[in-house]
């Protein structure tokens, strides 16, 4: 099969097609390594960069997900990450109440007033790892629905773990031609089948008459698979192949 554009592939497509050939949902892991470099590259080179630190600085520092990301890995270092947070946490200070008796009587205005500075809550700008996720997925989704007739691609998602029901769904919205829509379909159920499949070997192997067979890798991983497709979670948050 050939494409009916002519239009040459993006640098986000030849990410998917490599994302392709580690472990989750394609889309999950493109958006997974543009964290990781976005992250790599501000703590190696902009902590010192005012724009870069403002836009930390609007959502009061990183969200949950990419807090535990930093704490887990090697990305930051104890310098990079003291300058960035010294800065926000002396803008909370300047906001936070001096005195105790000034604190609001009503439990739930107490909570309000104590979650406004909590990290990516409510009012405060996105977190930037999680705007540079998105804006990879917006990317690579648009790059995916327009090139669905390309044989390459077809086979390099066939090869996959297959895409999560969230980025799915994302994709539905912006697929135009039936026999796209088909693949889609297709891949899908053949990679829900095949989970189903393995989980339900995990189940039969663990009864004491089958444990000599044997649990396969596959089968070991299946309910993680499982999991991160149902909910779009990466099992593995930095983009590593290693999970």
């Amino acid at each position: 099969m050939t494409s009916s554009k002519n239009v040459p592939p993006s640098f986000s497509y030849y990410d998917l097609l490599n994302a392709c050939t580690q472990t989750g949902c394609p889309i999950c892991r493109v958006g997974a390594h543009a964290v990781k470099r976005h992250l790599k590259s501000l703590f190696n080179e902009y902590v010192n960069d005012t724009e870069a630190r403002d836009s930390i600085l609007r959502s009061l520092g990183f969200c949950k997900e990419h807090v535990q990301l930093l704490l887990n890995t090697r990305i930051a270092d104890a310098l990079g990450a003291s300058i960035i947070y010294e800065n926000i946490i002396k803008k909370i200070l300047r906001e936070f109440p001096r005195d105790p008796a000034s604190f609001p009587s009503n439990p739930k205005e107490r909570a309000r007033t104590i979650s406004k500075f909590i990290s990516a809550s409510d009012g405060l700008g996105e977190c930037v790892a999680c705007e540079q996720r998105e804006t990879a997925f917006d990317r690579v989704i648009h790059d995916l629905s327009s090139a669905l007739d390309q044989e390459e691609l077809q086979v390099a998602l066939q090869g996959s773990d297959g895409l999560c029901l969230p980025h799915l769904s994302q994709l539905f919205e912006r697929v135009q031609k039936q026999e796209d829509l088909n693949f889609l379909i297709n891949l899908i159920r053949n990679k829900l089948e095949t989970r189903q499949f393995e989980m339900s070997e995990l189940i039969r192997k663990n009864d004491h008459y089958f444990r000599s067979e044997g649990i396969s890798q596959a089968e070991a991983l299946a309910w993680k698979n499982a999991m991160c497709t149902l909910s779009g979670v990466s099992i593995s948050p930095t983009g590593d192949k290693h999970d």
